[in-house]
Formats: C-alpha cells, sequence, structure tokens
C-alpha cells in the first residue's frame, strides 16, 4: 500500500484509537493508489469485516480484511525511522498479510502440540479464539475423564517478547477422585462416628450442630 507520509501518520493514530476502543480488525479498500484514512474501516470481529467485504466487493471496490495490530506495529516502527520519505510504499518493509498467515501457521503448530500431549482437537476452537484476540499470554482448561476420576488440566500460552508467535509455556494437571472410606472398628473408634463428627466439626452451619460441636457430644 503507498501513502503520502502525512496520510500514513494520520491513518495510524486513527488505528491506534479504534485499537483502544476494541477493535481488531479492519477492512482496506484496494482500489485507490494512494490510500487515505477512509479506505480504512475497522471491526470488533473478524467475521464482522468478512461481512462488510462479501456485502460490498464488486467491480469497482475490493475490500482486503486484516488483522489491525500488526499494521499498526509496522507503520509505527516506519514513522519513528529516520530520514522518512514523503512518499511510503508499506510493501517495501513487509507483506502485511503474511503476518496473519505467520499466525495460522503458528496456530496449526500449537494444534499439533495438543494432539501429540493427548488432548486431540477438543481445545482447537478455544486455542484459535486465544490466538486471533492477540493477547500476550491465555490460560485453556481443560478436563479429560481418566478412570473413575477426572484429570484437570491448566495449559498457559505465551506470546515470544521478539514475534507475533505463541508457545506453550506451562502445564498443570490434577486428578479430582473421590476417596472411599472402608469403615469399621479400630482399637475401639468407630471409623464412621468419627467420620460424621468430622463432618459436624467442619461445617455447623446449623445451631444445633454448633452445640453439639461445642459440648463434644
Amino acid at each position: 500500500m503507498i501513502f503520502s507520509r502525512d496520510e500514513l501518520i494520520r491513518v495510524y493514530f486513527a488505528l491506534q484509537r479504534a485499537l483502544r476502543a476494541g477493535d481488531r480488525w479492519m477492512t482496506v479498500n484496494q482500489g485507490p493508489v494512494f490510500k487515505k484514512l477512509n479506505n480504512f474501516l475497522t471491526y470488533a470481529s473478524r467475521s464482522m469485516a468478512e461481512k462488510f467485504a462479501a456485502d460490498n466487493n464488486n467491480l469497482l471496490h475490493t475490500y482486503q480484511v486484516m488483522p489491525v495490530r500488526p499494521f499498526v506495529k509496522l507503520t509505527g516502527a516506519m514513522l519513528i525511522a529516520p530520514n522518512i520519505p514523503l512518499v511510503i510504499d508499506t510493501s517495501h518493509y513487509l507483506l502485511i498479510h503474511n503476518q496473519y498467515v505467520m499466525n495460522t501457521k503458528n496456530l496449526e503448530y500449537l494444534q499439533e502440540n495438543l494432539k501429540y500431549l493427548g488432548f486431540g482437537d477438543g481445545l482447537n476452537e478455544k486455542l484459535e479464539s486465544a490466538v486471533k484476540a492477540m493477547s500476550p499470554e491465555f490460560t485453556l482448561r481443560h478436563q479429560i475423564p481418566h478412570y473413575n476420576n477426572v484429570a484437570d488440566y491448566q495449559l498457559s500460552f505465551r506470546k515470544s517478547d521478539s514475534s507475533e508467535m505463541y508457545f506453550l509455556n506451562k502445564m498443570e494437571a490434577s486428578v479430582q477422585s473421590d476417596i472411599k472410606i472402608h469403615h469399621g472398628n479400630h482399637n475401639g473408634v468407630d471409623s464412621k462416628e468419627l467420620e460424621e463428627r468430622m463432618k459436624i466439626y467442619a461445617s455447623p452451619r446449623d445451631p444445633s450442630n454448633a452445640q453439639v460441636a461445642a459440648d463434644g457430644k
């Protein structure tokens, strides 16, 4: 895309405001050779941007759907560079669409990792949504039946400090299980009676229970 320097500055600050307002996606009118601010429209979700493009693409207008943040990062880097030219062609710096392709490859890599770890494709949708949100880090929770128990997993992902790539940073697992106690009389202590008394001590919600707990009866 080609901009005058002043117009690119206007676009940059407008897209910064859009990001702060929660817009993460944009459509760009590909028709004009020199892009202007009114060629950019922003949206809260990718689906909204794609719907606008599908509804408005015709012989006169072609709209490309793009994520806002990578473009803002690129233009910000260009604008702080020394000796900014009066006319800027962003394709000389980076093909913006490749940023989204890279994230897609990263997503596929993460999904393959989860499959290798035994999670199948059960987390694919949640993972895709989290990667598209482009948060610095996020955690996915998942439960898997394990014999008569349930295994709880917390998978923590983090974005690299040097790129837009995510990686699995930490995985925590725990197992929920019901402990079965075989009651009986052990050294004169009835374990069933002891369990009932412990319930009273642990949760004296009923005033009568509280009195029993206090009296030890």
